[in-house]
């Protein structure tokens, strides 16, 4: 097989590194020989094969030739799944040279933008926006450059449907000052970030960060720090499906948060878990204690039982949401809209799940009743494990076998008590030692 390209060299499909200029040559000759020793390109992939080497055979010895060298630095690891789907790699490559035959340097944005990630992805994303491209197009050329240039940020903030809407947007912009309309899809002015807070129905973390502090510090005369959930273990949080984390003097929540159609909703449930972090501080259950060298996770208190983790995590959610609507009645409307609205988007489907909701929503059977009674006397979460003894599990396990089986999962505005986790500056052991006493 020859590794040089000749004129009899079938691999190529008709290309010829004669065609590009001599100081790209050897660079062009690497990239392909090594796509077709992975087989991104070859006979069995024909149809990709023939639109990159369609594209190749564009080169001129000039301006295009830098075209060609941004498209073949634009293959990466992160790019290749292109290569499995050849309508959409055939689309990219024809947009590029679409880009490229306008003017040279508009290709090379065009290649450098697939290089970064930016056209998309996923296919659903590329073909999104290759659409509009098409449709921008045919309106302005430059237009149409903009959003490829933009549309990676709007990826990150919008769906689909958003993004339709933010490009009219643009046009409609661009009919009134060609200028604004294309820094507008490129994300360059200030009227372009207004647009998407007022468009998306998202609420951010880092916009309600310090009400959520002054709101922490009220409830619990403490500094709570408020971060993101993204600097905690996400294999942890997924495998629970926990939104929500409070470790004794830290919580952690999710960056952004589009739950609801309108952001004040969304806003709201930032403050709906932050007054329930602050019902776990305030009325000593485990976020109190939590990231203490002896309490990693609640199972370090109630043992290894999963009945006893059970009843133990159940019964203390439902203490501190009781202690909440006492102590803080004008909550209430808040934490059962947020009950119902979690209840309802994932019902309950194991026995530990099933029996929270009973608590939580006051509407107790007799084993919720029962569990209500032990635990709502309780001063803290000492005096909470105390309750769960090995004849209170084998009693709840008679009645309710499924308690062994699947551990009860939080509600989103709910801080985890099982996630596994240790904070910089831990509870000491003196709180300890006087939570005990008081238990």
């Amino acid at each position: 097989m020859p590794t040089t390209n000749e004129p009899n060299d079938a691999r190529y499909h008709g290309f010829s590194l004669k065609s590009v200029c001599w100081g790209y040559r050897d660079l062009f000759r690497q990239n392909i020989e090594q796509m077709l020793a992975q087989g991104l390109i070859g006979d069995d992939r024909r149809e990709v094969t023939e639109s990159f080497f369609d594209l190749l055979k564009r080169a001129d010895q000039s301006c295009y030739d830098h075209v060609l060298k941004r498209f073949l630095g634009a293959i990466s690891p992160s790019t290749e799944w292109l290569f499995d789907l050849p309508g959409i790699f055939t689309d990219v490559v024809e947009t590029g040279h679409m880009f490229a035959a306008e003017k040279p340097h508009y290709g090379v944005t065009f290649f450098d933008v697939l290089g970064s990630n930016g056209l998309g992805n996923t296919p659903e994303q590329v073909r999104h926006l290759l659409g509009m491209v098409r449709r921008l197009w045919s309106i302005d050329h430059d237009l149409a450059l903009a959003l490829v240039r933009g549309y990676s940020r709007l990826l990150d903030r919008l769906e689909s449907r958003e993004i339709e809407l933010y490009t009219d947007v643009g046009i409609q912009a661009f009919s009134r000052n060609r200028k604004a309309g294309i820094a507008f899809l490129e994300g360059t002015v200030e009227s372009s970030e207004t647009y998407i807070l007022s468009l998306t129905r998202e609420a951010r973390l880092q916009d309600v960060t310090p009400l959520l502090g002054c709101l922490l510090k009220g409830l619990t005369g403490t500094e709570v720090t408020v971060e993101s959930l993204s600097l905690l273990d996400s294999d942890e949080l997924i495998e629970r499906g926990a939104n929500c984390v409070c470790m004794y003097r830290w919580l952690y929540l999710p960056s952004r948060v589009r739950r609801h159609r309108a952001r004040e909703h969304n806003q709201g449930w930032y403050k709906l878990a932050a007054v329930v972090a602050a019902g776990a501080l305030a009325e000593d259950s485990f976020s109190r204690i939590h990231g203490h060298p002896q309490f990693a996770t609640l199972a370090d208190l109630s043992g290894p039982d999963p009945v006893a983790q059970n009843l133990l995590l159940v019964g203390e959610w439902y203490r501190v949401l009781d202690r909440i609507r006492s102590r803080w009645p004008g909550v209430r409307r808040l934490l059962d809209l947020g009950l119902r609205t979690d209840l309802g988007d994932r019902p309950p489907s194991s026995t530990a799940d099933r029996l929270f909701a009973e608590l939580a929503t006051e509407t107790h059977g007799p084993q919720a009743a029962r569990l209500a009674e032990l635990l709502r006397p309780c001063p803290n979460v000492f005096a909470a494990a105390k309750q769960i003894t090995p004849e209170v599990c084998a009693e709840f396990a008679a009645v309710l076998p499924g308690l062994s089986a699947d551990l009860a999962r939080p509600l989103s505005f709910l801080p985890d008590f099982l996630f596994p986790g240790h904070v910089s500056s831990p509870p000491t052991d003196g709180l300890i030692a006087d939570l005990r006493d008081a238990a």
